[in-house]
């Protein structure tokens, strides 16, 4: 009975050495006939099924956390790539989204922008806080129901009148002008005549070596309350004369 257990063991043992032996054609085998796949590539890129084998993607990368795109790589959407995603590093270094033809929708209760909002214009031109291009049609322009200006007392300190409004309005000019850039007539101010009186509602270009600087742009809200304070200080003037004249007639009827 010992002798047939041993000669079964020496079987078993031969089979397996034998199965051993043929295992690497045998996953050869495998692989060839499409059961098994290997994986290709770093160990951070993503494989996908390329016509039944593995193959990598390059510019995509898994580091356990974040799924990283390379620069200069555009994730498509849409059947006929309608829109893109894309870091462009060649470029100036920015994230650029591409919409459709039919534009870009940002929805949710609010959308905030952690620096500046440049429409119309390149990024390098961008210097306020929401920046339109120097055009006079409508693609300088912004169109609302109201604009909102922080006024509240408790922001402020120093509170005065304005003193001799008068004078400053008689230094302004209103003129008519036509813009360069579209022949269109407009109304308004010249800056640099402005800021000779209100400097500080003018803006000026400081990266200019031109003296005096050139003004860039200006505040024409800002002459509101100066415009108030002339009309106010003329009412006042209009009062007494009218008294006066009053008083005049009153002195005349009396004789």
């Amino acid at each position: 009975m010992s002798k047939r257990r041993s000669k079964r063991r020496k079987e078993i043992s031969t089979s397996r050495a034998a199965d051993i032996t043929t295992l690497p054609s045998f996953i050869n085998a495998l692989k060839s006939q499409g059961f098994i796949r290997l994986a290709g590539g770093t160990d951070s890129q993503i494989s996908y099924n390329d016509g039944g084998s593995l193959d990598t993607i390059p510019v995509f990368t898994w580091d356990d956390v974040n799924l990283n795109i390379a620069d200069d790589t555009r994730l498509r959407f849409g059947t006929d790539n309608n829109s893109y995603i894309e870091y462009d590093e060649n470029g100036d270094n920015f994230l650029v989204i591409s919409g459709s033809s039919q534009g870009i929708t940002l929805s949710g209760s609010s959308i905030c922008i952690q620096e500046k909002l440049g429409v119309g214009i390149t990024s390098a031109n961008i210097t306020h806080a929401i920046t339109l291009p120097d055009n006079a049609d409508t693609t300088g322009r912004i169109k609302a129901n109201a604009y909102m200006t922080y006024s509240s007392q408790r922001f402020k300190k120093d509170v005065e009148v304005i003193d001799n409004p008068i004078k400053t309005i008689k230094n302004l000019r209103g003129v008519t002008f036509t813009w360069k850039k579209n022949d269109q007539k407009d109304y308004g101010f010249i800056a640099e005549e402005v800021g000779k009186e209100l400097p500080i509602i003018v803006e000026w270009d400081k990266n200019s070596c031109d003296s005096p600087p050139q003004a860039m742009s200006m505040d024409y809200t800002r002459i509101i309350p100066i415009l108030l304070e002339g009309i106010k200080f003329q009412q006042n003037q209009i009062d007494d004369l009218i008294d006066e004249v009053n008083s005049l007639k009153q002195g005349t009827e009396t004789t």
